[in-house]
This record gives structure tokens, C-alpha cells and sequence, in this order.
């Protein structure tokens, strides 16, 4: 019987397979003091002067189990002094900010992870996970259960940007022979041997039915993920010509191009657009997005603040901005001649001209964005106030189209009410009489008859 491969020689095939570095890279170690992340920090500790690579430990501490979550970074804090190798480590409330962000513990905890890890290993730094064979097997799994096409049923990349998984290829059995040969402890996570979270429950409660069926689940589903993995590059390279043939000049995707491609292609887009914001796509997301590109109009909810919109020729993401306080000036009177400098808010004054219309430029001259500043002054209350917009405000204009009234609304024309809330509004005793970028309500539009113009300039930072 042909003995079975151990850790190293496993590892070191894997690492050699995948071009994982080179001579001379930086590696940054993610460790958490588990079996895995501790065999990994041996295994290449051992292994560094022969491949001429420089090792520095990373823990990140989520403060999930108060003393136990400390006992972890002292023990791999201790452990990378006993090796030799430079240790880092940071902290923050993963339960408390992923709250705040509105977003699973689990799935805020891994970015925020990340983001330490990026941040340590530096521009050109490489960063090395332990993930094993084992985790990619119950990944495919929790992707089944969730719904996911070819590119869920990859399991974990081996290597995805500058993320390196030398374990990949490892059972957690050997990573365990492997700890014992070495005489080397870990740390055990308490929540691991709970079902509190789902991937201990397809660990705990799936895997082991499914070895009973088939002793030798794991390499299986290697098999399995070898063969997804070759056709997902070649739907990402179909994908890549398809995102440049769709991409318009403002960053959105051309609709009827976009349905034009296979379907797999297609949905390969959405998890590229949605993977940039860091979103976790499930089945039912990639279902709601085709549906939204099959009627051309409406969104999807991606995340608070976030949603990916449709219209008949276009697809984009649109991200919400974040409202500015509201703010207004007291009731003033008009000046009847000269200029009015009031302070507004957040770095902005408002200036206040009065002109005769014989001093002002004739209309057919004025360019369209000047023409917006301006309004007939006796058409206008003496008493207004400026203001930023509210959500019940409206500023009615007359329409391009057959004399029609057009009902200019808080989220119309494209704007966001994050983008809306920071213009400036004036307004008087009858209502907004002039928006920001928007112009003056048909009311107080100049016109030939207009004999006093008034001038509204907003001056952005003015000491």
C-alpha cells in the first residue's frame, strides 16, 4: 500500500505548483494560534533560508471571547518570538462594527482581517493563509446551500492576488500528524466546537454523513474542484472581453450587450462588479440581477447604501452619499440694488446681485449654466430665506416637451439625496424659487419683460 504524502512534502509540492513566491518575496503570515495557521508558521519557518524568503507572523485579535480571544495573540505573540520571526498584531470589535455596518459577524470579521493583513504585508508583501482542503471542501458545500454556479464550486483559490494557501492541498488530519511530530501546541478555538456558526455546522454536523458515504470525501471533492476551477478561467477570459464590450464611457454597462452574452458570462460580471465592493453574492442575488436586466428598469439592494440600478440602455452600481446636516438662513429682505454676501454653510457663501437688465447680458448670449443663476427679481417676495433642499421640496419648470410642467422632486434626475442635500435652495413666501444647478422655477424664469435681474452665486471655501 503506497504510504500517504505528509504536510511538508504536500505543502512544498503545492507551493512549487502555483509559483506561490520566489526568492527574496516578503510573506506575511496570517496566524490565529489554531492547528492550521500554527502548522503553517513551522512548516515555513523550517523551510525559509533554504527558499531565501523573509517570514513575519500577523494576529488579529476580534475580541469575540474576551480572556480566551487575549490568550491567543500572547500564545502566537510568544510562539513567533520562540521562532525567530517578527510579529504584528492589531484589534478591533468585530461583533459592535459589523452591527454598525449592518452586516453578518463572520463575513465583516474576514474583510476587516484582511485589511490588517494588506496593510502589514505592505504594496508587494505576499500573505499566506492556512486554509486547508478541508476548508475548501466545506466551503463548496456552504455554497451549494446557499445556491452558487461554477465559480462557488471552486472551493478556495490557491493563490487570488497577492493571497497565498500553501495548505491547500493538506487534510486536517495531516496538519494535526504534522503538529504532533513537531512536539507543537495550538490553541483551540472554544466557538469551533459549537454550531453557532454555519461552517461548524456543515464541519460537525454534514462532512461526517458524507464520509460515511464516501471514506474518501475530501480528495473526491478536490477532483471536483479542479475541473470547476479550469471552467471558470475559461468563463473569466469570455467575461473579459465581454466587460469591455459592454463598459460605456461613464462607467456603465450597455443593456442590450449585456444580454446579449451567455448567461454564465453575464453572471461572471455581476460577481466581478459586486466583488470590488466587497459584497458576498449569494444565488438569489445573481437571480435578482438578471431579472433586473431582463426588465431594464428599478434596483437591487446590494447593501445599505448600496444598490446596482437599471434603465432601458444602462446598468450601474449607485452608491448612497451620506446626507449633510440641514441648514438655512434666517427670513432676509432683498437688497433693491447692489450685492448681498451671506454666509452659508460647511465653507459656502451666497452672493446676492441685483441688476438692471440693460446691465446684464442678453439671454441668447448668456451660457446655459449662467443662465441658471439668474432669475427676474420683481417676480420674487421680498422676504427669502436660503436654505438646503428638503425632502418635500419642488421646483416646477417648464419642459422641453409640448409646454409640459415637469415636477422636479428630492432623487430626480439622476441626483441622490446625499447629492441633493448638499445644494442650496431660495426660497419665498410661495415656495423654492431657485435650486442649485437646477435654475429658477417657471415663475421667476427671466424673460423679455424682465427689467431687474437677480444674480445668485454660491462661493465655495471663501475666507
Amino acid at each position: 500500500m503506497k504510504e500517504e504524502q505528509r504536510l511538508p512534502q504536500i505543502a512544498a509540492n503545492t507551493i512549487r505548483q502555483h509559483h506561490m513566491f520566489k526568492q527574496g518575496d516578503s510573506v506575511l503570515l496570517g496566524v490565529s494560534g489554531g492547528a492550521d495557521s500554527v502548522a503553517l508558521l513551522v512548516f515555513l519557518r523550517q523551510m525559509s533560508p533554504q527558499w531565501g524568503i523573509t517570514l513575519r507572523v500577523g494576529h488579529v485579535n476580534h475580541r469575540l471571547r474576551g480572556e480566551e480571544s487575549d490568550g491567543d495573540e500572547k500564545f502566537v505573540r510568544a510562539l513567533a518570538q520562540r521562532l525567530e520571526v517578527a510579529f504584528v498584531s492589531g484589534s478591533f470589535d468585530a461583533k459592535g462594527e459589523a452591527k454598525a455596518a449592518g452586516m453578518g459577524v463572520e463575513e465583516y470579521a474576514r474583510l476587516r482581517r484582511y485589511q490588517f493583513f494588506r496593510q502589514w504585508a505592505g504594496e508587494k508583501g505576499l500573505i499566506a493563509t492556512a486554509h486547508t482542503l478541508d476548508d475548501a471542501m466545506e466551503t463548496v458545500i456552504l455554497n451549494l446551500a446557499r445556491g452558487t454556479g461554477v465559480r462557488g464550486l471552486r472551493g478556495i483559490p490557491y493563490v487570488r492576488d497577492r493571497v497565498i494557501r500553501p495548505l491547500r492541498d493538506c487534510t486536517r488530519e495531516q496538519v494535526e500528524a504534522f503538529l504532533r511530530e513537531q512536539g507543537q501546541p495550538f490553541r483551540t478555538d472554544s466557538t469551533n466546537l459549537t454550531d453557532l456558526y454555519h461552517r461548524n455546522l456543515v464541519r460537525h454536523q454534514v462532512v461526517p454523513v458524507l464520509r460515511q458515504l464516501n471514506p474518501g470525501l475530501s480528495r473526491t471533492f478536490q477532483g471536483l474542484m479542479n475541473q470547476m476551477t479550469a471552467q471558470w478561467q475559461m468563463t473569466e477570459e469570455l467575461a473579459g472581453k465581454a466587460e469591455k464590450d459592454c463598459a460605456l464611457p461613464n462607467g456603465r454597462l450597455a443593456r442590450q450587450k449585456l444580454l446579449g452574452c451567455p448567461a454564465p458570462v453575464r453572471q461572471n460580471l455581476w460577481l466581478r462588479m459586486l466583488e470590488q465592493k466587497n459584497i458576498t453574492v449569494s444565488a438569489k442575488t445573481v437571480e435578482e440581477l438578471e431579472r433586473l436586466a431582463v426588465q431594464g428598469c428599478g434596483a437591487v439592494e446590494l447593501r445599505r447604501g448600496l444598490r446596482m440600478r437599471a434603465s432601458q440602455k444602462e446598468l450601474w452600481l449607485e452608491q448612497e452619499e451620506q446626507p449633510v446636516p440641514s441648514f438655512g438662513t434666517p427670513w432676509i429682505n432683498l437688497p433693491e440694488k447692489g450685492s448681498l454676501l451671506l454666509p452659508f454653510c460647511a465653507g459656502k457663501k451666497i452672493r446676492l446681485t441685483v441688476l438692471l437688465e440693460k446691465q446684464g447680458i442678453s439671454p441668447e448670449k448668456i451660457n446655459n449654466k449662467d443662465l441658471k443663476k439668474r432669475l427676474d427679481y420683481d417676480t420674487i417676495c421680498n422676504a427669502v430665506l436660503l436654505r438646503t433642499p428638503g425632502p418635500k421640496d419642488s421646483l416646477r419648470q417648464r419642459g422641453k416637451d409640448n409646454d409640459v410642467f415637469f415636477l422636479y422632486r428630492t432623487g430626480s434626475r439622476g441626483l441622490s439625496g446625499g447629492a441633493i442635500s448638499k445644494m442650496v435652495v431660495l426660497e419665498d413666501c410661495h415656495g423654492v424659487v431657485w435650486a442649485q444647478g437646477l435654475g429658477a422655477a417657471d415663475r421667476c424664469q427671466v424673460t423679455a419683460q424682465t427689467s431687474r435681474i437677480l444674480y445668485i452665486e454660491v462661493l465655495e471655501d471663501v475666507g
